[in-house]
């Protein structure tokens, strides 16, 4: 389910909006209002709309990051992922060919069924992290924290292991 699914269009929010200060125009007009009252009251009764304005914003900008960070199934060769803290994110199936990883915290994430072939690793936090059945042909790994991570059943032609500790890592065939 996308974030954005079921929302409302900025076009969609602004005919609501005109739909219900026109039936509070309405309403003062029966309550006996003059159209210059009645026209007076309806704004004022729309309150402190820059507050609406910054909390749909805040909507918008968290609904961005959270369709933004969906990577799996995705063609996202020779991405810039350095440095970035995403913890837990799925990875799966996607072309990641040539992605830089470095220093990336990566923490519970899963790549299984990628290709993450000739990507750097250097210094990312892999702890708890499934890359099985991937191609990490040619990858890079220099300085990685490897616990617990999982590479069984990939293709690890030419990966570059160094100065790493291996604890708890899974690796076969």
């Amino acid at each position: 389910m996308l974030p954005y699914e079921g929302a409302k269009s900025i076009t969609e929010l602004k005919a609501d909006l005109l739909a219900d200060l026109h039936e509070r125009f309405l309403e003062l007009k029966a309550e006996g209002k003059d159209d210059a009252a009645a026209f007076e009251l309806t704004i004022d009764s729309i309150g402190d709309i820059e507050q609406t304005v910054r909390e749909v914003s805040n909507l918008s900008r968290s609904l961005e990051r959270q369709l933004v960070t969906r990577f799996d199934a995705s063609d996202l060769r020779g991405s810039d992922f350095a440095g970035v803290v995403a913890p837990n994110r799925k990875f799966e199936s996607s072309a990641l060919r040539g992605s830089d990883f470095s220093r990336a915290d990566l923490t519970g994430s899963s790549f299984k069924s990628s290709d993450v072939a000739d990507s750097n690793f250097d210094g990312a936090n892999l702890t708890d992290v499934n890359m099985s059945v991937i191609d990490l042909s040619r990858a890079t790994f220099r300085g990685s924290i490897l616990v617990r991570t999982d590479f069984s059943k990939s293709g690890l032609n030419e990966a570059r292991f160094a100065e790493v500790a291996l604890t708890d890592v899974k690796s076969s065939a």
